[in-house]
């Protein structure tokens, strides 16, 4: 073997190395549909945190237990259909409203966490449809809503339900496409 072979392999290697390693923290997504609007449009293109803790008001990725059809496949670009195989779950991305341990309850179109009323005007502005009463959400687990309530299938439906911390994929930190709209995703109850 050459010695440039040599050298170009060794930069390979080290080049897989560096992107495996940042694989184990960060992957990126893009929103398909209209379940978070106004705060995530379709086509925006998200970088998601695998490693930081999970808090009210986050952005997440998850799996469920939907499964992608022929329809959602249609409607993804050319390049993400080749990653796409109908039959696979689907990742959903919602905001997580109930920690493991809360009540939750959804009243008169206000939510409440353990009896008081949680403010979420800084991302909504419309009223959650829908009457809920959950006792307590286990313990591994979350309540997860979109910001678009009249239009998100999330954990007010029995198709989705409550979302356990191992099926989160992802907590979104940065939109970075497109441009007009780039912007890093802040605490929204510290």
């Amino acid at each position: 073997m050459g010695k440039a072979l040599k050298e170009w392999l060794r930069a390979l290697i080290g080049a897989l190395a560096i992107l495996f390693i940042i694989n184990l923290f960060v992957s990126t997504t893009t929103v398909v549909n209209t379940s978070m609007v106004p705060t995530l449009l379709e086509k925006d293109m998200l970088l998601l945190s695998k490693v930081s803790p999970i808090q009210r008001g986050d952005i997440v990725t998850f799996h469920s237990d939907l499964i992608i059809t022929e329809s959602d496949r249609q409607g993804l670009d050319p390049l993400k259909r080749l990653f796409v195989r109908v039959g696979q779950p689907k990742i959903l991305i919602k905001r997580v409203i109930g920690l493991p341990g809360e009540q939750v309850d959804i009243q008169d179109g206000k939510v409440y966490i353990d009896g008081h009323l949680l403010d979420e005007s800084i991302y909504l502005d419309v009223e959650t449809m829908g009457d809920l009463h959950l006792d307590r959400i286990p313990d591994d687990q979350f309540f997860l809503m979109g910001d678009n309530r009249a239009f998100s299938m999330d954990s007010r439906s029995s198709s989705v339900g409550l979302v356990e911390k191992k099926d989160i994929t992802g907590k979104a930190v940065l939109r970075y496409f497109p441009l007009s709209r780039l912007s890093f995703f802040k605490e929204v109850y510290p």
